[in-house]
């Protein structure tokens, strides 16, 4: 979980305490219902102290089970709390074909999408020994992104390096003719 996350979980349980305190609890019970509700949507008691040990699961269930307490009747919210992983999946897959696109540039005309997908094909299957297609994991999909921008870096790198070089190729070119 990072820090947006955390920041969520707390202004929806601030929703789910006020919920609560309106229908007869006291402040000394919301301590003991938020673990309960963690506990539930998580199978597992997490602290919240202990927030970089969630996942983005974790942060998912718990955010559904708070918002069937104060939202009950709105299902549309528990469900897209649900829907997560897949969007998230979804995000980072268009992001991998960015990046592909960005990491090999050179790729243009009629084949040139097919070349990228045989690019990701290539790259997932050595990283996750699966089709890119066939990723079903946001640890998967991180594999194969945080390839393509190792790649992405080491270009840059490259052509700041071979720039570097021919500017100072130039200098000391302008330099011999101004001396002769």
């Amino acid at each position: 979980m990072n820090l947006a996350q955390k920041s969520l979980l707390w202004r929806e349980w601030s929703k789910v305490s006020a919920w609560y305190l309106a229908h007869g609890k006291t402040k000394a019970d919301l301590d003991g219902l938020r673990h309960a509700l963690v506990r539930q949507a998580c199978g597992s008691d997490l602290s919240m102290a202990n927030w970089k040990r969630w996942t983005n699961n974790n942060v998912d269930h718990v955010l559904a089970k708070f918002r069937a307490v104060y939202d009950g009747g709105n299902l549309d919210a528990q469900l897209a709390a649900n829907d997560q992983p897949e969007r998230r999946l979804g995000k980072m897959e268009a992001q991998a074909r960015n990046l592909v696109r960005e990491v090999y540039p050179a790729q243009t005309g009629e084949d040139a999408d097919f070349k990228w997908k045989n690019m990701l094909n290539g790259i997932s299957r050595r990283i996750n020994r699966c089709d890119f297609a066939e990723i079903t994991t946001e640890k998967q999909m991180m594999n194969v992104v945080g390839a393509l921008r190792v790649q992405l870096r080491r270009n840059e790198e490259k052509l700041a390096q071979a720039n570097a070089q021919a500017h100072a190729a130039s200098e000391s070119f302008n330099a011999e003719e101004y001396l002769g």
